[in-house]
């Protein structure tokens, strides 16, 4: 066989090759892709821009689509949603809000089918089904609040030291009325125990996921303030800044404590003039 024959029998081969074990190079691109997205979800965040999150969230599904064996997609993608949710307020986006989210939890139960082992996606879920029970009132509470408690604690069986899991956990229990177990008293000490597991976490993998710092600062000045401790809230929002000092909503809270705090410490003076 002719040395030219050969360098042709090998190239032929080597290309084969390269198109039977395309799943090298998938997950690299997706790696490098997912980190790029993560930067950009985090930008919107930090602008409160909805329309920002939804186009990532855009392009997270079609990661997903071309990319199906990277399992941490489906997080990814609903993860948006849920970020996208907390932003629409207006009652005009009720209707787009609960189409998201329903969305998102089609999303979020594939991610778990994918990744059952993954304690954030069960964490999500149930973040994901409180705004279910916004949406639909106490009475779905009743049939959804045993299946949020569940995957709570599956959550935290898996993770018991994920600073995302207690994250969501004491944003939930914030939300909670406190005769179901809920309240800012209870919730703020989860958010703390959030606040030092974030401190104690590292990130290594592009795939991993680390978002949350700023907001387990950002929610336990929200519990503080519900206790009436605007000088704890602050230092909490002022915290939550050097953490991120991009994220617009800890700069808006944090003005509007201690602007607050000055006019009651105002008040609190006059009153006294007039008594003394």
């Amino acid at each position: 066989m002719s040395t030219r024959h050969v360098s042709i029998v090998t190239a032929g081969a080597l290309a084969l090759l390269a198109l039977l074990s395309p799943v090298t190079p998938a997950r690299a691109a997706s790696a490098d892709s997912l980190a790029t997205l993560r930067g950009r979800l985090q930008a919107a965040v930090n602008a409160a821009r909805t329309d920002q999150v939804l186009a990532v969230r855009q392009d997270f599904q079609s990661l997903a689509a071309a990319t199906p064996e990277d399992a941490r997609l489906s997080y990814w993608s609903a993860l948006s949603a849920w970020r996208a949710i907390g932003f629409m307020r207006d009652d005009k986006q009720r209707r787009v809000s609960e189409d998201l989210l329903e969305s998102a939890l089609v999303e979020v139960d594939r991610a778990i089918e994918k990744e059952p082992g993954f304690a954030e996606n069960h964490a999500l879920k149930s973040a994901l089904l409180g705004f279910k029970i916004q949406f639909g009132g106490m009475a779905l509470g009743m049939t959804l609040g045993p299946e949020m408690a569940r995957l709570e604690e599956r959550a935290e069986t898996l993770a018991p030291a994920n600073p995302r899991v207690l994250l969501l956990r004491g944003m939930m229990t914030l939300h909670r009325p406190a005769f179901i177990g809920g309240g800012a008293k209870k919730a703020l000490p989860i958010l703390e125990q959030a606040i030092a597991a974030f401190e104690a976490a590292s990130a290594t993998d592009a795939r991993t996921a680390d978002w949350g710092r700023d907001d387990a600062h950002v929610w336990a000045g929200n519990a503080a303030r519900k206790l009436d401790d605007p000088a704890r809230a602050i230092a909490f929002y002022e915290r939550a800044l050097v953490v991120n000092p991009e994220m617009g909503w800890a700069r808006k809270l944090l003005d509007e404590t201690r602007k607050s705090s000055t006019a009651k410490g105002s008040a609190g003076g006059k009153r006294g003039g007039r008594t003394s």
